[in-house]
């Protein structure tokens, strides 16, 4: 009984084939995903514990790209479009990152002027405008009045500057920040700055999944690869790269088999000989070989399928990537010569694929693209935030300077073999590899295959199958029916039920007659709130603590899931800006959730109760904002899976003695991978519900971040989400603020009265902006999270929680009077 094909009858029938093309027959599964491993080989002497490099692209691999990368056990190839010098210079700076993180800080030289909306309050100042240089003077942009001044002008000398030595580890870099009061460290080597660290990147870094063995060379540092052509010029460029310390070299040429790269190879390993040399690109096994004997010690594979390369349309060559990896390896096997996928990486499959027909590793230039490591500055596209991306074969990348990659000469009319484009932002790599690495290791575990040489093995004994895809099957085996999500989604496992009732053995399980003493046999007189399927009761307990107690009559199915759902949810939770959960019951059909009893009660009664906001003055406000940010951050960036609140509104955020904001009610919450997976019912509050949930059922984070701008409006203007206009009619505040939002001249008018003319109208418009790009109708044009979260920073004063230093002592906050709701 046979199944399938084997890959050498498969890739023998005259077809070329990519990856999307083939699909492989699961196999037998006797080990758990933890003992897969990916550790490779790179090159004969180089080895990788993940199977991932960098492409050398302009608008891919410079300095952070290589460092990230090193620290995740994969390598980064520094590209050759500049000079050789400038080249060196990355390859110097990435080795010189010990803590692998891109600054959130911007960098000027003395000569430039500052734009009048500066992102972020620092600017650093250094002789080169750019990093690694020396450190000149540093700009507080927090006093400045919103135009564009010389940063001369404004420039602080370095004489308080916090400095340490570039190699310090993240402990000691965040108890001097401590110790000091500091809101920034420097790292310097050698005289010049190499970093420049502030308190939100570091737990930034913190947040991220836990980095395990990094590559690193015998001098201790991240190992760099380094780009270079076959120029005679490019011998030049070798002892530059060499002497910056790079590690492994690659000849970039998009078609490899030439006599230009078999010269460049020999002179080369003649004079380095302690050097790995990669080649290619090549596509066919008599190119490899050609290669081969010419003493290359990996060869890079693909011609023309790369996401934005035309090289197969404009020059009629190539070959389909999943069909030239497979024949490459299966000749570069017997000389023991790694092979390097290079190119047609979308998703986590393409990458099991790759590595499963052959492949040593995969190099990827758009899957890394749009990420903070990535080299260029964000913009905004259409509302989307995005960062270039660019074939090296476009007009534009030869123009700079990469026509020798594709055997140009400098002073004849260029023919492009590639695109200009740009791709979504995508958040930082330290993020997004690890958990892409976990579902290559989920791909490999359903093909019995719990490492590389054993996946290799299996496929060429002919016990791995394969079958062609048809197109039908293609679309079948995709997103289809539903809204596609992120990238990231199919990683994420979804959240497994506790089945918490009746733990009696849980320390957090509480008895019923506890809380029924507590509340005074839950008296009227102790409710907080009202909810959907029940009461929030005061509870007072008999040591003197107070707590509240929610209520829930779980008769129906709903409210039965919605309580394990959100004491599940709770007990995952450690966040400031998470209400904390202090344990639950049972008794019959009726659950309870017992959490902190926040003392000023919800949003919602400070703003729309008899007080009508009076206690929320504008830096209140503010505070209130950037909490109810960081909460949802969490939430969005930090959770494993992620996790969308579904029901954020100014019911549920809650405000403790001093008015610190937190997430409450997470009945209704979903992990990001299971709304994709689960039919869920439409849930959640008119006036907050995004459009697209509404009209479509699509939920993504994106919807929370709809209803957080709502919550920003109300902050803003103190009006309900939606009013009634009539006994028939409604207007939701959306599309009342909406035209007002975007007018300086009508903004002033239609603020809280409470807040009027309290603000810098500077602040006042900053916030309206970002609470008009909140909700914007189309998710794709609504910020991320972590977006809004950097943009209210910079508004709230330094003593609440922000970087705003006060020029004047604000008016004294008086204490606010303990509302009724929690």
């Amino acid at each position: 009984m046979e199944d399938g094909f084997a890959a050498s009858r498969l890739f023998s029938q005259g077809y070329s084939y990519t990856y999307d093309d083939v699909i492989f027959l699961p196999h037998y599964i006797d080990f758990p995903t933890d003992a897969v491993s990916l550790s490779t080989s790179l090159s004969r002497n180089i080895r990788l514990s993940i199977p991932c490099v960098a492409s050398p692209m302009d608008t891919v691999s410079e300095a952070y790209m290589a460092a990230a990368m090193a620290a995740l056990g994969g390598i980064a190839i520094v590209h050759s479009n500049c000079t050789s010098a400038q080249q060196a210079s990355i390859i110097r700076h990435a080795k010189s990152l010990h803590i692998p993180i891109a600054p959130s800080v911007a960098f000027a030289s003395p000569q430039d002027v500052l734009p009048a909306a500066p992102q972020g309050r620092y600017v650093f100042v250094t002789e080169s405008g750019t990093l690694p240089s020396k450190l000149v003077g540093y700009v507080d942009c927090e006093n400045l009045k919103g135009e564009e001044v010389k940063i001369f002008d404004h420039m602080r000398d370095c004489k308080s500057v916090e400095s340490v030595p570039w190699n310090y580890d993240l402990g000691k870099i965040e108890a001097i920040l401590e110790e000091k009061k500091s809101d920034f460290v420097v790292l310097e080597r050698d005289g010049e700055v190499v970093n420049v660290l502030i308190k939100e990147d570091l737990e930034r870094l913190k947040g991220y999944p836990k980095l395990g063995a990094g590559t690193v060379g015998a001098d201790g540092e991240w190992m760099v690869g380094a780009a270079l052509g076959t120029r005679e010029s490019d011998k030049e460029r070798l002892e530059h790269v060499v002497k910056a310390g790079a590690n492994v070299l690659v000849l970039d040429s998009s078609q490899g088999n030439s006599i230009y790269q078999i010269e460049m190879i020999k002179y080369i390993k003649k004079t380095y000989p302690q050097l790995d040399v990669i080649g290619g690109n090549v596509v066919t096994m008599s190119q490899a070989q050609n290669l081969i004997q010419a003493g290359v010690d990996a060869l890079r594979v693909g011609m023309g399928s790369g996401s934005i390369c035309t090289t197969q349309e404009v020059c009629a060559v190539g070959r389909g990537q999943a069909t030239a990896v497979y024949k490459v390896s299966s000749i570069a096997a017997q000389h023991g010569v790694p092979v390097i996928a290079d190119g047609g990486i979308s998703n986590s499959g393409h990458i099991v694929k790759a590595l499963v027909l052959g492949a040593s590793t995969v190099m990827m230039g758009s899957f890394l693209a749009g990420s903070t490591e990535a080299p260029g500055a964000y913009e905004y596209k259409n509302g989307q935030r995005v960062k270039k991306y660019r074939g090296m074969g476009s007009l534009e990348a030869m123009t700079k300077g990469s026509d020798q990659r594709y055997l140009g000469d400098t002073a004849k009319l260029k023919i492009a073999q590639g695109v200009v484009g740009a791709v979504a932002d995508k958040g930082s790599v330290l993020k997004f590899v690890p958990y892409t690495m976990q579902a290559v290791k989920q791909g490999f575990q359903d093909l019995g295959a719990s490492s590389l040489p054993m996946a290799h093995d299996l496929l060429r004994s002919g016990t791995l199958r394969l079958e062609v895809r048809t197109g039908a099957a293609q679309v079948e085996g995709g997103i289809h029916g539903a809204e596609k999500g992120t990238g990231l989604a199919p990683f994420f496992g979804k959240f497994k039920s506790m089945r918490t009732v009746s733990k009696e053995g849980d320390s957090l399980f509480m008895e019923y007659k506890i809380l029924e003493k507590s509340t005074n046999k839950f008296h009227q007189g102790n409710i907080l709130g009202e909810g959907g399927f029940g009461c929030v009761y005061k509870a007072q307990f008999d040591d003197g603590s107070y707590a509240a107690v929610k209520k829930l009559n779980c008769t129906s199915q709903d409210a039965e899931k919605e309580f394990e759902n959100e004491v599940d949810l709770l007990c995952r939770f450690k966040h400031s800006n998470i209400i904390s959960l202090l344990g639950y019951s049972s008794e019959n059909e009726t659950r309870f959730i017992v959490y902190e009893l926040m003392q000023n009660g919800s949003l919602e009664t400070q703003l729309h109760g008899p007080s009508h906001g009076s206690s929320l003055t504008w830096h209140r406000r503010m505070k209130i904002a950037l909490d109810t940010a960081r909460g949802l951050e969490y939430l969005h960036e930090h959770c494993s899976p992620p996790v969308i609140h579904r029901d954020l509104k100014s019911s549920n955020i809650l405000l403790d003695s001093d008015f610190n904001a937190k997430l409450s009610d997470f009945g209704l919450a979903v992990s990001d991978a299971a709304q994709n997976k689960n039919n869920l019912k439409l849930s959640g509050t008119l006036g907050y519900v995004a459009p697209e949930y509404l009209l479509d059922g699509k939920l993504t984070d994106k919807s929370d971040v709809y209803a957080f701008g709502v919550v920003l409006l109300e902050l803003l203007l103190g009006r309900k989400p939606v009013e009634k206009l009539a006994p028939a009619q409604c207007q939701s505040i959306v599309t009342w603020a909406m035209p007002q939002l975007t007018d300086r001249s009508k903004l002033p008018n239609i603020v809280d009265p409470v807040i009027r003319n309290t603000m810098d109208l500077k602040h006042l418009y900053q916030v309206a902006a970002v609470a008009v790009l909140c909700v914007q109708p189309e998710p794709s044009y609504r910020p991320l999270i972590t977006d809004v979260l950097h943009s209210l920073i910079p508004l709230v004063p330094m003593e609440l929680g922000g970087t705003l230093r006060l020029t004047t002592q604000p008016p004294a906050l008086a204490p606010a009077p303990a509302a009724a709701d929690p």
